[in-house]
């Protein structure tokens, strides 16, 4: 039996949450199989930010922040760097993007 792809009743749907979607902590650490203590740890040194209040311990992410968890502990793991290292690194790749922005903004 063949299967058309157009046959949308039995098309596998793939999961894409909106732009404005958040994740408990919970959520971030197993999407991103980081322990929760890791995460925490990142927020402690700034390498990101929950989004909201996090006064009563409601630890909440959006995609751009876990897939910049992702982007850190592929970093960290391939290369074996330390937590200053790790902002050393981010910090010239967000300069990297800057000038490649103002480049293009330049070259138009």
């Amino acid at each position: 039996m063949r299967i058309s792809i157009e046959d949308t009743d039995h098309a596998i749907q793939l999961f894409r949450p909106g732009p404005s979607t958040v994740y408990n902590i919970e959520a971030v650490a197993h999407l991103t199989r980081l322990p929760r203590r890791t995460i925490l740890l990142y927020c402690k040194h700034h390498l990101v930010s929950p989004v909201g209040d996090v006064r009563w311990g409601n630890f909440y992410f959006d995609d751009e922040t876990v897939q910049r968890l992702r982007n850190i502990e592929n970093i960290r793991s391939r290369f074996g760097v330390n937590i200053e290292g790790l902002k050393f690194i981010l910090h010239l790749l967000e300069e990297m993007e800057r000038l490649r922005y103002e480049q293009q903004m330049f070259a138009e």
